[in-house]
């Protein structure tokens, strides 16, 4: 038993040494893996003409998204916005929207692969009046 107490504890400053880089090199590398995950966020509508009502299909999407493990675990749905700017669009009550990665903004570091669905039909009608209560 004295020769296995000798081989554990000869050099033992470099053999911690040794032990400490290596925990270093593994955390680095696994800190920094890539991963892909899919997240359902809200389709947010800006410039929704005034008096008019609007109705989608389908409200919320799903991202693929990709990045570094550790980003798109603290990653929340409300961090991500896909907005479609009405104001843009063409004329017209009922019309279908492409989605695309491109319109979506997320936090840095992480790359938006897929959007599902690659659409979404909207439709505005016009508010009804309030009619008044006799």
């Amino acid at each position: 038993m004295d020769w296995l107490k000798t081989i554990l504890t000869k050099n033992l400053p470099l053999k911690a040494l040794a032990l400490s880089l290596a925990f270093a090199v593994w955390a680095m590398l696994a800190s920094n893996t890539t991963t892909e995950i899919l997240m359902n966020v809200p389709i947010e509508f800006r410039n929704v003409p005034a008096g008019m009502i609007l109705s989608a299909d389908p409200t919320e999407v799903q991202l693929l998204l990709r990045g570094p493990r550790p980003i798109l675990r603290r990653t929340r749905p409300e961090e991500i916005h896909l907005q479609l700017d009405l104001a843009l669009s063409s004329s017209g009550n009922q019309q279908v929207m492409a989605l695309s990665p491109q319109s979506v903004e997320v936090p840095a570091a992480i790359e938006v692969l897929q959007v599902r669905p690659a659409e979404t039909r909207i439709s505005l009608t016009a508010a009804e009046a309030a009619v008044p209560s006799r």
